[in-house]
């Protein structure tokens, strides 16, 4: 992916989280059965990876074990962003934007990454 399209995924996924305030994250648990998070803290980085922070989220510590790979999901559900673009007839941005990614092992975050918070 070249950096104009990561670019483009990080803007989708910021405007996504300013209205809805969360993103998911899906998960698969031992008996590969999914399992969707609601995450409000996934913040992208330019080098096309990303943190977040999982405080509430049980299922991560039980299912990543197994299976490091998760499903990102981040939909801009702006009222006024449907309503433009309901009137439009088109979309002038992606709704939404979903991202297959493997996550790494859990640990403590910098104090660089607290400060974005």
């Amino acid at each position: 992916m070249n950096h104009h399209e990561w670019s483009h995924i990080h803007k989708v996924v910021n405007d996504a989280q300013k209205a809805a305030m969360h993103c998911s994250i899906a998960t698969v648990d031992a008996q590969l059965q999914p399992t969707i998070t609601p995450i409000g803290t996934l913040f992208l980085k330019d080098n096309q990876t990303g943190f977040f922070f999982d405080t509430y989220a049980e299922s991560f510590k039980e299912n990543l074990p197994q299976n490091n790979k998760a499903c990102i999901q981040a939909i801009n559900s702006s009222r006024l962003f449907w309503l433009k673009s309901l009137l439009k007839g088109r979309f002038s941005d992606y709704p939404g934007v979903r991202l297959y990614v493997e996550i790494g092992e859990l640990r403590p975050a910098t104090h660089e990454e607290l400060a974005q918070i």
